[in-house]
């Protein structure tokens, strides 16, 4: 196993399976709890872990790690990746493993301002048959759905100080749907369930998005698509708390 430097925060390690890239405030505890290489993220052995979204093929745990105050988010990618765009699709260059694509996407939401989870561990490489599987460690956000959070503070009748935050909220919410689509991303699954409230932060920056693994780039000018995340926004909401 090799290790070398990416970038300034960033370190690259290498083994027999495949490689991953670490954030180096996390480097010494993750490799204290035996997460050092490619294979033990795949593997995940003697590491407590809840299960959160066992699909066969995308499984997402929680896992907690001595020497850190939150839990981390562990998602494995166990199908090779599908190609974007004319030239993946056409074969004139390989596909990215869906971790990268999901890591390039979350660093595009932060340079457009948006709020999402933050990236401290990703890797990808050869995986019980699969050719480019793929993991990504993300941190705990430490907040509420945002569909959770309106069925705990929004119920009728509200007092004053609650229909203020209902409509700090609201406007909260509109003005992170703008950036993001003034920055030229569309989410594809704009629900409820994927926007989290961070109780006492300022309303500018308490909601942040997560599941970013589908958004896509479009031109500012395609609006089709934007609606399409506002209607996700209208259809996840219930109206006995937006009304």
């Amino acid at each position: 196993m090799s290790e070398r430097s990416l970038e300034e925060d960033i370190a690259v390690i290498d083994s027999q399976m495949g490689s991953c890239w670490v954030h180096v405030d996390f480097l010494e505890g993750f490799q204290q709890s035996n997460l050092k290489t490619f294979e033990d993220w795949m593997a995940l052995e003697d590491i407590p872990f809840r299960e959160v979204s066992m699909r066969p093929n995308r499984p997402v745990v929680e896992i907690e790690i001595d020497g850190f105050s939150k839990t981390f988010y562990l998602k494995r990618n166990l199908d090779d990746p599908r190609p974007e765009g004319f030239l993946q699709k056409s074969g004139f260059t390989k596909p990215h493993s869906e971790s990268k694509k999901e890591v390039d996407k979350i660093l595009g939401f932060w340079a457009g301002g948006i709020q999402t989870q933050r990236v401290v561990a990703w890797g990808e490489g050869e995986w019980e048959g699969t050719m480019m599987a793929s993991f990504v460690v993300t941190e705990d956000l430490e907040a509420m759905p945002l569909e959770r959070y309106l069925f705990h503070n929004w119920k009728v009748p509200l007092d004053e100080s609650r229909a203020e935050d209902k409509r700090a909220t609201i406007q909260s919410l509109a003005r992170l749907s703008r950036r993001m689509h003034d920055a030229g991303w569309v989410h594809r699954d704009f629900y409820l369930g994927h926007i989290f409230v961070r109780e006492g932060d300022d309303q500018e920056n308490h909601l942040s998005v997560i599941d970013v693994q589908r958004a896509t780039r479009r031109p500012s000018w395609w609006i089709r698509s934007q609606v399409k995340d506002l209607a996700s926004l209208h259809f996840s909401a219930d109206p006995a708390y937006i009304d």
